[in-house]
């Protein structure tokens, strides 16, 4: 009888042991108590998990809430990172990150970038990480590099195709032709193409429809444009239009709904015959950023679709050379935040955001 109950004694001073092992167990896998918390300014009222910081880069500062010493570290696929953490500092509650950005690429057409920003208290096992965003996603990219056809120097036509007969791209790209029985003035070149002629001929090119644009609601598109310089040094008239057919308004004009905004653009120079063909795509000179907006009463569409036209030169020579054509959207609402690219490049026209000053 003794053994028996001593038998049960043992079983149930087990069952106990492994209950309370159980309990502490769970416990560990529970809330933690510590907390770091990431916000964008002092006055936010939700912590983020992601965030967008400027393409044009520059010192940005995070505000965090915590009650443990943490340690930042950056962490990215590059080989040199491309944001250095400068310092901590305590401002009452807040312990204030303060980051060193590099500015986007004038190279990278702003394709996103990611990075994280990792707040850890190794001791204890505990952090909190940030993913961070850098430029934009595309709808529509196009660095023409598939254009392989005669000179890539405008001071030659040899070789030149029309586009009706380019190859080499599963993208669809097409130029309308405004006055029956003419050919359109759209002609390959290598790595680029040119819109207008001599005379002065009304042309276009519109690019290929986009999968899954009717979903957006801001749109950047991003382009190089340069007017046509003799080899004499005769400049033409340098006049490109952008219209946004089937969908959306030009966001500096979205309250009268206008579909196209008029460009000015410059002429590349000819100074140096043997340089233009890379002088002439600097981007100071060359690269623009237009926005387009969905409104309530033009939302994008699966037929919006953009247009580069060259206007009626009346006589006079209107070409119009152009490459690195990109359509991207980007987000912001309660529940995104990009980074607000209309204000940044201070509305439609040349970019002011890569440009080095």
């Amino acid at each position: 009888m003794l053994n028996r109950n001593l038998i049960r004694l043992a079983v149930l001073l087990s069952v106990m042991t492994i209950f309370s092992w159980s309990c502490s167990k769970s416990d560990s896998n529970g809330p933690r108590k510590e907390y770091i918390e990431v916000y964008l300014s002092k006055d936010a009222e939700e912590p983020v998990s992601t965030l967008s910081v400027p393409s044009a880069g520059g010192e940005y500062k995070l505000y965090v809430k915590t009650d443990v010493d943490f340690q930042p570290a950056w962490q990215d696929e590059k080989t040199t990172p491309w944001v250095d953490v400068v310092k901590v500092e305590k401002e009452g509650e807040w312990s204030v990150v303060s980051l060193d950005i590099e500015p986007i690429s004038e190279e990278c057409n702003y394709t996103r970038r990611t990075g994280t920003l990792m707040l850890k208290v190794p001791e204890i096992d505990f952090g909190n990480y940030v993913t961070v965003n850098q430029g934009i996603l595309a709808r529509l990219s196009s660095d023409f590099s598939w254009l392989k056809y005669g000179s890539a120097n405008p001071l030659s036509d040899k070789g030149e195709v029309h586009i009706s007969k380019w190859t080499g791209s599963s993208q669809k790209w097409e130029s309308t032709v405004y006055n029956e029985g003419e050919q359109t003035a759209c002609y390959g070149k290598y790595g680029w193409f040119y819109i207008g002629d001599e005379k002065g001929t009304k042309a276009d090119i519109v690019t290929p429809y986009m999968n899954g644009i009717q979903a957006d609601s801001l749109l950047m598109v991003s382009f190089k444009a340069v007017a046509y310089t003799s080899e004499s040094g005769a400049k033409d008239l340098a006049k490109l239009r952008v219209e946004v057919v089937g969908g959306g308004v030009i966001q500096d004009f979205a309250e009268e709904g206008r579909t196209s905004i008029d460009l000015d653009l410059q002429n590349f120079s000819v100074e140096d015959p043997k340089t233009v063909s890379t002088t002439m795509w600097d981007n100071e000179i060359s690269a623009y950023n237009i926005f387009l907006i969905a409104t309530e009463k033009s939302p994008f569409t699966g037929n919006t679709r953009i247009r580069f036209v060259t206007p009626d030169g009346e006589g006079k020579p209107n070409r119009v050379a152009m490459d690195a054509i990109y359509v991207r959207k980007y987000v912001i609402n309660e529940e995104v935040q990009d980074e607000d690219m209309f204000a940044a490049n201070g509305g439609s026209g040349k970019d002011r955001i890569t440009v080095k000053k």
